[in-house]
């Protein structure tokens, strides 16, 4: 259950990584505006009264009152790159992200919280490569050219895309629909890029990805969980600079969990902790607001 909780959500992470910003070859470091809306249903339909009850509160605790994953509202966002590591900062939950590929085609994940001066690490395992995998071979959607616009004071080309994805995994059948629009600029001085939509090169300026996934389980313990997913980003500073290696390190004074272990325990004192000193700034639930439209002034 559990397993594929996270397997579903690096399914929605890994198509907003991997059509929003494509810098494998890029040194340097970009900040960002961003606007995250994400709302979760679920239903138990199998199994006892008991197994129903623990997975209502395991689906709470892990998604519906995960600070990290189900944080509605706007941020600021930095990330810096340098041969395939990335570090992001968001402003948030005063996070650091560290990805690292290590052997085996496997991606170290390290998170830190400098408030509270802890953190966790992962690593992807084969189930959500085999996604990783999947993805790659459906996500095949048609790309539309819808005209420019101008951001950053430079000429963007405007592209749509539509991607409809079904996966067979874990005994759970999902169906993805995922809605995309890019303001992509091929200016010269911008970072390289690979192809960020099939036939595109260029760097995205601004971007909307919003998401629909409906799942159903088909175990003993069956369920289905519908997940809606937005999230906008326009894109603020490009800066290539020397990226230290140093910037990929934790910081000393950071006590990290061992691998995989108290990640749970981790978010929510990070997340106490801010509300504490109130700096979380979560959107009221009952908040709908979407920006799926490029032409709009932001206005988050």
């Amino acid at each position: 259950m559990i397993k594929y909780i996270i397997t579903i959500l690096a399914i929605i992470l890994f198509i907003n990584v991997s059509v929003g910003q494509n810098l494998q070859n890029f040194e340097g470091e970009t900040t960002a505006r961003v606007y995250k809306n994400i709302k979760t249903s679920f239903t138990q339909t199998g199994g006892d009264l008991m197994l129903k009850l623990l997975m209502k509160a395991m689906m709470k605790r892990f998604v519906g009152n995960n600070p990290d994953v189900n944080y509605n509202g706007s941020y600021d966002e930095k990330r810096i790159t340098k041969d395939g590591k990335l570090r992001v900062e968001a402003s948030y939950n005063n996070s650091v992200t560290i990805e690292i590929p290590v052997e085996d085609n496997q991606i170290k994940t390290i998170v830190y919280y400098p408030f509270i001066k802890k953190g966790y690490s992962y690593y992807r395992d084969l189930t959500i490569g085999e996604s990783n995998r999947i993805l790659e071979e459906n996500m095949k959607g048609d790309v539309e050219n819808a005209g420019t616009m101008t951001v950053m004071g430079r000429k963007c080309n405007v592209y749509k895309v539509k991607y409809s994805l079904k996966t067979d995994t874990l005994a759970t059948e999902s169906d993805i629909n995922i809605h995309n629009e890019f303001a992509i600029c091929s200016d010269s001085d911008l970072p390289p890029s690979d192809e960020v939509l099939p036939g595109v090169k260029g760097f995205p300026l601004k971007f909307t990805t919003n998401n629909v996934t409906q799942s159903v389980n088909k175990s003993s313990s069956s369920f289905t969980m519908d997940i809606m997913y937005s999230i906008s980003t326009e894109i603020k500073s490009v800066n290539p600079r020397h990226v230290d290696d140093s910037e990929f390190e934790v910081p000393s004074d950071i006590k990290m969990a061992p691998t995989g272990k108290h990640i749970m325990k981790i978010v929510y004192e990070n997340r106490d902790y801010m509300m504490k000193k109130g700096l979380w700034n979560q959107l009221a639930e009952d908040n709908d607001k979407i920006y799926d439209n490029l032409a709009d002034d932001w206005d988050f």
